[in-house]
C-alpha cells in the first residue's frame, strides 16, 4: 500500500508539471500582484471588456469583466514594465491570474495608505511632531508635551461621520523600553488659526502668554447689585495678577439685555486690556442696569455669540475665558427674539473652534420654571465640546449674602485660571512634562499650548510625525485611492464608479469617500496654487483638500431618504463638472470648487 501511494504521488506530480508546461497561465496563477507604494496594484474597468488568454486581441477570450469591476495587476511574462504589448496581466484575486486585458479598458488606482484619527470625538488633541527624533523623545517622556509639537489637531473631527485623511509617506518601528510603536510620517498642511476679532483693540505679541477674561453680563434691572459687585471682582483680579511671575491678564466687558430694549441687545463696553482701572471706570460710569427690563427670557446667546466671535483675543499660547453672568434664560430657537437661531450646540462648537472656555454663573431668581431652563443652558455651554474646552458652572442661591458669594466664586475661579496659566507657561518652555496634572488640566494645556492648526487658511507646508500610541485615541491606516480633478474625464468616471458601488454593495461596512464642493471663493483658492504646486512637487502626491467620509452603514442608518439625498448630491456635482467641461479654470472662478476625490480601496469586495 505504501509503495502504491508513492507511485500515485509521483504520477500526479508529473501531470502537474506537464500541465504547467502546456498552460503557462496555471503557473502564473501562483503569482502575486505587482506592488506599488507598498500596496497591491489594482485596476478598475472603464467599460465591459473581454479578458484574453494572451496579450493580443487575436487570442482566445477566456473571461469577461463588467464595468467598475476590480482586477489585480500582475507582472507580465516578458516585460520589465507593467504592460506587455499594451496589455495588463490581471486576476480577480491576489493569488491567481485569469488572463490579459487591454490598457485602454482600465484605469489604475493610485493607491496610497492614509491615516485617520478615531474616535471622531472625545479625543485629546493629536500632537504632530516635526521630526522622528522629536517624536521619539516625546515617547520616551511618556507624554507628548515634553517636546514641542509643530501642530495640534483638534480632538473633535466633526459632528458628522467625516475625517480628513492624511497620506502616509513612510513608517518606522520605534522601541521605547518594552513598548513597540509605529511612527508614521504624514503629509501635513497646517497653519495657525486666526480667531475672529473686532476691529478695535490691539492684540498683544504672539510671544506674550495672556490669560484673557471677558465678562459677558446680563444688565437688566434685576442685575444691578451684581454689576456693582463686579468692580470688586476687578480689584481682586488685579491683585492676583500682580503675583504672576510671567505672562499677564487682560479683562474686557460685554453686556446684553433683550430685543426691544431701547439701548442695546448686546454691546461691547471694553475690549480686552491689561488696564484694569479703565475697565473699572467704564463699568462705573457707562454700564447701568435697566431701564425696566424684567421680562424673561433674554438675549443671553446673542451676548455669548458676540463675545466669542467679536473679541480681540490674544494670539498664540494662552488661555481664553468668558465669565457669563445672568439670572434669566436665553430666548430659545423659534422665538422671534432669537432671529439668528442661536442654540447651545452652535455656541459650544464655536467656543471650541476659538479655544474659548466658559465659566457660567447662574444667579438664581424667583422664577422656578425659568431657573431650570437657564441652569440647563449654562451647564451645557460650560461643559464644552471636548476635554480641552471644559469650563465650570456655579449657582448663586438666593440669600442675604448672594452678591458676596458671587465675588468669592469668581475670584476663586480666576485664581484657578492663573495657576493653570503658570503651568501652561512652564509647558511652553518644555520644562514641565505635565505628569503631575489632572486629566482635565492636561487636556486644556495641550489645546492651548499652541494655536489649533487648520489647513489651507492660508496653508504652510510641512511633513509631520505621529505615533500609533499617542494618548489621543486610535489611528486607523487603510489604503485609499487618490484622484486629481485635473483630469476631468477621469474625475467623472470615478464619481460614477463610487455612486454605482455605493448602491450595489450596501451589505458591506466599507468606507465611501465622496468629493466635496468647497465654499471658498475663487480669490481665496487662487492663494492655494503655489502651495498646491509645492506640495505635489515635494511629495509626488496629489494635493489633498477636504473630504467627506461616509460608511455605507452610516448612510443606511440615516434612512432611505438621506441616501437618496446623497445620490442627488453626487448627480448635481457630476452635472456641474460636465457643464464646465470646456473650461478647466472654472475651478478657480466659481463658488462651487472641487478640490479632490478620494475613493477607498476597500470599497469593493
Amino acid at each position: 500500500m505504501t509503495h502504491l501511494k508513492w507511485i500515485l504521488t509521483r504520477f500526479y506530480l508529473c501531470l502537474a508539471v506537464l500541465g504547467f508546461a502546456l498552460n503557462p497561465s496555471l503557473a502564473q496563477g501562483l503569482d502575486e500582484p505587482l506592488i506599488r507604494n507598498n500596496l497591491q496594484v489594482k485596476a478598475i474597468l472603464k467599460e465591459e471588456s473581454p479578458i484574453y488568454s494572451e496579450p493580443s486581441t487575436r487570442s482566445k477570450e477566456v473571461d469577461k469583466a463588467n464595468q467598475f469591476s476590480i482586477l489585480f495587476v500582475f507582472q507580465p511574462d516578458s516585460s520589465s514594465g507593467m504592460t506587455q504589448n499594451g496589455f495588463y496581466r490581471v486576476g480577480k484575486g491576489p493569488r491567481q491570474t485569469i488572463g490579459w486585458i487591454h490598457e485602454s479598458r482600465v484605469e489604475l488606482w493610485d493607491h496610497r495608505e492614509c491615516v485617520r484619527f478615531t474616535p471622531l470625538s472625545g479625543r485629546e488633541p493629536t500632537q504632530v511632531y516635526g521630526s522622528l527624533s522629536d517624536l521619539k523623545a516625546a515617547l520616551r517622556l511618556g507624554n507628548p508635551s515634553g517636546v514641542k509639537p509643530i501642530a495640534s489637531e483638534p480632538g473633535e473631527t466633526s459632528e458628522l461621520p467625516f475625517a480628513m485623511l492624511l497620506p502616509v509617506l513612510s513608517k518606522q518601528t520605534v522601541s521605547v523600553g518594552s513598548q513597540v510603536h509605529t511612527a508614521l510620517e504624514i503629509a501635513y498642511l497646517a497653519n495657525e488659526t486666526g480667531s475672529q476679532r473686532g476691529s478695535a483693540g490691539r492684540n498683544p505679541s504672539p510671544q506674550t502668554p495672556y490669560l484673557d477674561i471677558l465678562f459677558v453680563m446680563d444688565t437688566t434691572l434685576s442685575m444691578r447689585p451684581y454689576i456693582e459687585k463686579t468692580k470688586d471682582i476687578i480689584d481682586e483680579i488685579a491683585r492676583k495678577a500682580l503675583g504672576m511671575r510671567e505672562g499677564g491678564v487682560r479683562i474686557g466687558l460685554r453686556c446684553y439685555r433683550d430685543y426691544g430694549d431701547p439701548d442695546y441687545v448686546t454691546q461691547s463696553f471694553s475690549d480686552l486690556t491689561p488696564d484694569f482701572r479703565t475697565v473699572k471706570r467704564i463699568l462705573d460710569r457707562e454700564v447701568h442696569a435697566g431701564p425696566n427690563t424684567v421680562g424673561i427670557p433674554e438675549a443671553v446667546f446673542d451676548g455669548l455669540y458676540a463675545g466669542i466671535t467679536e473679541t480681540n483675543w490674544s494670539e498664540g499660547t494662552g488661555l481664553r475665558v468668558i465669565v457669563l453672568v445672568g439670572d434669566a434664560s436665553s430666548n430659545p430657537v423659534g422665538d422671534p427674539n432669537n432671529p439668528n437661531h442661536y442654540d447651545e450646540a452652535k455656541l459650544v462648537a464655536l467656543a471650541s473652534q476659538n479655544r474659548v472656555r466658559i465659566i457660567a454663573l447662574k444667579i438664581v431668581s424667583h422664577f422656578d420654571s425659568d431657573n431650570l431652563i437657564h441652569k440647563n443652558q449654562l451647564k451645557t455651554v460650560a461643559q464644552g465640546k471636548e476635554a480641552g474646552d471644559r469650563g465650570s458652572y456655579h449657582e448663586i442661591e438666593i440669600s442675604p449674602s448672594m452678591t458676596s458669594t458671587y465675588v468669592e466664586q469668581v475670584a476663586s475661579e480666576v485664581e484657578v485660571e492663573i495657576a493653570l496659566m503658570a503651568k501652561l507657561i512652564e509647558a511652553q518652555k518644555d520644562s514641565n512634562p505635565l505628569d503631575d496634572l489632572s486629566r482635565s488640566e492636561r487636556a486644556i494645556i495641550l489645546k492651548n499650548l499652541l494655536p489649533t492648526k487648520h489647513r489651507l487658511a492660508p496653508p504652510e507646508f510641512s511633513n509631520g510625525w505621529i505615533s500609533d500610541r499617542n494618548p489621543h485615541g486610535e489611528l486607523q491606516t487603510k489604503p485609499y485611492v487618490f484622484l486629481s480633478f485635473d483630469d476631468l474625464e477621469l474625475t467623472l468616471f470615478y464619481m460614477r464608479a463610487a455612486m454605482t458601488l455605493a448602491s450595489t454593495t450596501t451589505s458591506q461596512a466599507v468606507t465611501a469617500l465622496l468629493v466635496t464642493i468647497s465654499s471658498e471663493t475663487g480669490e481665496e483658492l487662487e492663494k492655494e496654487r503655489p502651495i498646491k504646486a509645492q506640495y505635489e512637487k515635494r511629495l509626488g502626491l496629489p494635493f489633498p483638500g477636504q473630504t467627506l467620509a461616509f460608511t455605507l452603514d452610516e448612510i443606511l442608518a440615516w434612512g432611505e431618504s438621506r441616501r437618496n439625498d446623497l445620490t442627488e448630491n453626487i448627480n448635481r456635482k457630476i452635472k456641474l463638472l460636465e457643464t464646465h467641461k470646456a473650461d478647466p479654470s472654472v475651478w478657480y472662478t466659481t463658488e462651487g470648487i472641487f478640490k479632490y476625490t478620494f475613493v477607498p480601496l476597500d470599497y469593493f469586495p
